[in-house]
């Protein structure tokens, strides 16, 4: 048998073959979506999802992500899967698309959960493959550039939200709400996208690009009932990028993080932390720029509040667990985030090192960039106004379940919270510019 056929043998009854697309449907036990108290989204049909308050549905794919599967069922559909026709050794091209796809892994919560492989089976597409591994065809690498790679993962990533109903409408046979559901899952794509500023536009360039090839060489699929046409998945992707424009119609809060290391995490961890940080915010409305005033100082940027944020290489003297604080300019009163690397550095080792973070991948993964994001979201809501909550991001002390929220993106903060901060920042912006007339 050839390297394709028995990747086909494998997975064809968990795989359903398309022309723009291999679409997972392998059975998964339900996932709960939670609901935050203020908003309730109902994913029922692409109809609903486009009539839908762009905001509210932003907020509500952030607060109902699905929980990851288990370490032990990851496992499995890893050994479910042939080892004969897993394609290694990539070109530098395919390499560079591969590692474009973490921004997106990361802002999802998924990094840590899905194992990427590149097979070699005669179309191109992606699949999602038991909600663990993401299957990518070795001439999807080829067709497809980075951009449309990140998009076309946004898609499989919405699956999750449709995952058992997806599931239960193709055995079934119903075709027409298996269309619906790819429909949905390109809304859910672009929302996504454009909520992490990248461009939308790229999904239906990359299906594009992939149903041009898989028809040239391989005919109708057996399944293309199952899947709307291209045409008609380019109506429904322009109506919903327009929709969903309007949420970021508005021009954003802006906030500068101005911070200063003082040699207490290299590039990478650095990176980790801005992205962890970054992410809360803007979930929360508030767009935030990442400064390095390490070296000679940032100028202030008269169009922005800004906040500086110390990071620093010791412990609180007086209490050695604390990870953060806020101080205040005695004259001006402008705050100055103060982290305190060492104890959150520590709180990583433990959890890592912990029964939790030895069976879940999250966990055990997790970094001290990860953490130190997440103190510093803490700590500027402290800054804009809020005080200690009972859930979330500023959740005074953060458990377990904390941490493997943050690393899933489910640790936020809360409507009101978010509106609390933007209030603050766009008072501090007028005053910013009142004073500079």
């Amino acid at each position: 048998m050839g390297r394709g056929t028995r990747w086909q043998a494998a997975v064809v009854a968990s795989l359903s073959v398309s022309g723009p697309f291999l679409g997972a449907t392998a059975p998964i036990p339900e996932m709960a979506h939670g609901k935050s108290a203020d908003e309730v989204v109902a994913l029922t049909t692409s109809q609903n999802l486009l009539a839908t308050d762009p905001t509210a549905l932003r907020r509500f794919l952030q607060n109902a992500r699905p929980a990851p599967v288990s370490s032990e069922d990851k496992a499995r559909a890893l050994t479910a899967l042939p080892l004969e026709g897993a394609v290694t050794h990539l070109s530098a091209s395919a390499r560079q698309k591969l590692a474009a796809l973490t921004t997106l892994l990361r802002a999802t919560g998924r990094e840590p959960v899905y194992e990427i492989k590149v097979i070699a089976v005669p179309q191109a597409g992606l699949a999602l493959y038991a909600r663990a591994v993401l299957l990518i065809s070795e001439a999807t690498l080829t067709l497809v550039d980075a951009e449309e790679l990140q998009a076309l993962l946004a898609h499989e990533v919405g699956h999750e939200y449709v995952w058992t109903e997806r599931e239960r409408s193709v055995n079934a046979g119903d075709h027409g709400r298996v269309k619906d559901l790819e429909l949905m899952c390109d809304g859910i794509a672009i929302v996504m996208l454009q909520g992490l500023g990248m461009d939308a536009s790229r999904l239906m360039s990359g299906l594009q690009r992939i149903n041009r090839f898989n028809l040239e060489r391989l005919g109708t699929a057996n399944n293309e009932s199952d899947y709307p046409t291209l045409a008609q998945r380019q109506v429904f992707a322009r109506a919903m990028v327009a929709r969903s424009a309007e949420a970021t119609a508005e021009v954003p809060v802006d906030l500068d993080l101005r911070f200063t290391s003082h040699a207490t995490l290299d590039a990478v961890e650095l990176e980790r932390t801005s992205e962890t940080v970054q992410r809360l915010l803007t979930a929360a409305g508030v767009l935030s720029r990442w400064r390095d005033c390490s070296g000679a100082g940032c100028r202030a940027d008269p169009g922005s509040a800004a906040i500086d944020v110390l990071l620093l290489p010791m412990t609180k003297l007086t209490e050695r667990d604390v990870y953060g604080e806020v101080a205040h300019d005695a004259i001006t009163g402008a705050p100055t985030v103060l982290i305190y690397v060492p104890p959150i550095a520590d709180r990583v080792r433990a959890i890592r090192s912990s029964i939790d973070g030895r069976s879940n991948p999250a966990l055990a993964t997790m970094q001290t960039g990860h953490l130190v994001g997440a103190a510093i979201a803490h700590e500027v809501g402290h800054a804009l106004g809020l005080r200690h909550g009972a859930q979330g991001v500023m959740k005074g002390r953060l458990t377990i379940d904390d941490a493997l929220a943050l690393r899933t993106s489910r640790l936020l903060f809360t409507s009101s919270e978010g509106a609390t901060m933007r209030s603050t920042l766009r008072t501090a912006r007028n005053s910013v510019a009142a004073a500079a007339r």
